[in-house]
């Protein structure tokens, strides 16, 4: 893909070009910038013909049309009308930078989020999440001589161990200034609220995951009875942040878990976890006539869904996939069990609503407010493109959570029904105003503390 490597060869032009223009020789000066930029563009861009770029579409839209689930579930199948209008937009692209930018904007039409064509940062990242805090070249090494698809990824992507080294060295640029975890608290050794705005990456190495951790751990240790979370503008992220790091901390037991049924086409069923980061022993096995009874079983209100025959219509294998609270090093186990309340509302969505169907299934708290954005995508692996290299992230199951209703498989129902008007504002213990609205006071309410 060719970002390698622009950064400091950019310095080093910065560097050049002043030292050059003190000479008094201008021509020389124009001559080596114009030599330098050719080489940049050598350097940083593949420069494929037109002919590979139309090429690489074609295999994505091929792709995508006969393996990508959200077409029997968002109903978006209006983007395959476009396939002409996006040919040409492919064809005026001139490098490999032109041609993601193209793909973003032809994959965004889907209306999708979950489909995008996954950038080196966000691969840095995952990577970050997999190797241990402060890890070494040795760290290194061994995990990919463990998952030997890695090597090329991070080929074809211009990684290093440098480069992954120095994204996980803290930096004030990587610091966000608003808290992604703000706690505050209610009532005195009774209720506390926390508020999350994203499902980070659950990184050590990650300053801003750091902090969540502190302050949850800081808001703990002023002993609440009843704790609020919202999650109304949480529009989702990593799953791991919930599994690994939010209800072990809340109390919730090693081995609760949320078990799901996710079906596949022929052509999604073909397809490898070709992302390192993603588990690739799932078990994809034939959806026949002799499972039908299984999958009623599982789901018994499924016979009376319009889903029933979506999936035995389109749909050729299953696999079962579990989201389970497992004992993992450095994961704090809280003892102290807690009255727990989740607020949601439209913009919780993807692993937030994973989250909330997770509590549901449990009946580990009460949820509370209005119904979920939904989207919650258990399986969500990337491919690889044959040409670039990129990888496209692109959902690729129809996925049933077992024990939830039929038809919230998508979307999530609170238990209490509630908006996020605001009703009043009162002060809290330590002086400052809190705005409490709907959702909150039905909270309040239903634990006996709401003083009208």
């Amino acid at each position: 893909m060719g970002t390698v490597g622009s950064r400091d060869f950019c310095l080093r032009l910065d560097v050049e070009v002043d030292f050059m223009f003190k000479s008094k020789n201008k021509n020389k000066v124009k001559i080596f910038i114009l030599f330098l930029f050719i080489l940049l563009s050598i350097i940083i861009f593949n420069n494929l013909s037109t002919h590979k770029y139309l090429k690489e579409f074609e295999y994505t839209y091929g792709f995508i049309r006969d393996a990508y689930s959200g077409f029997y579930i968002l109903g978006n199948e209006n983007w395959l009308r476009n396939k002409n209008r996006y040919k040409k937009m492919i064809k005026s692209c001139r490098n490999d930078t032109d041609y993601m930018n193209e793909m973003n904007l032809i994959l965004k039409e889907i209306g999708d989020g979950h489909v995008n064509v996954v950038n080196r940062d966000s691969i840095i990242n995952r990577i970050l999440g997999i190797l241990p805090h402060g890890f070494k070249k040795a760290d290194w090494d061994e995990w990919i001589k463990e998952d030997p698809f890695s090597e090329k990824v991070l080929k074809d992507y211009h990684i290093s161990y440098t480069d992954v080294r120095e994204a996980s060295l803290d930096s004030p640029l990587k610091y966000q200034d608003v808290h992604n975890l703000e706690a505050r608290k209610i009532i005195d050794g009774k209720v506390g609220y926390i508020k999350i705005n994203s499902m980070l990456e659950p990184n050590s190495s990650d300053i801003n995951f750091r902090n969540d951790e502190l302050r949850m751990k800081n808001f703990l240790d002023d002993g609440y009875e009843t704790i609020i979370i919202d999650l109304r503008s949480n529009a989702g992220g990593n799953a791991f942040y919930w599994l690994d790091f939010l209800l072990p901390y809340l109390g919730i037991r090693e081995g609760t878990s949320l078990n799901w049924i996710s079906f596949w086409t022929d052509r999604a069923s073909k397809v490898p976890s070709s992302y390192p980061l993603y588990d690739d022993s799932v078990k994809i096995h034939k959806l026949d006539q002799s499972k039908k009874e299984m999958i009623y079983k599982e789901f018994p209100d499924l016979r009376a869904s319009t889903l029933d025959k979506t999936i035995f219509d389109h749909f050729n294998y299953y696999s079962r996939h579990s989201f389970t609270i497992t004992h993992r090093e450095n994961v704090s186990f809280s003892q102290r069990p807690y009255n727990l309340y989740f607020l949601t509302g439209p913009k919780t969505g993807s692993a937030s609503d994973a989250l909330i169907k997770f509590v549901k299934v449990n009946q580990l708290g009460k949820i509370v407010g209005e119904r979920t954005k939904g989207d919650p995508v258990p399986y969500n692996p990337t491919v690889q493109m044959p040409y670039t290299g990129m990888q496209v992230s692109v959902p690729l199951t129809l996925s049933l959570p077992i024990g939830m209703p039929i038809e919230e498989f998508y979307y999530t129902n609170p238990d209490i029904f509630a908006s996020d008007d605001i009703k009043a504002i009162k002060r809290l213990s330590d002086g400052t105003l809190f705005q409490f609205d709907e959702a909150l006071i039905k909270v309040l309410e239903n634990e006996g503390y709401w003083d009208h």
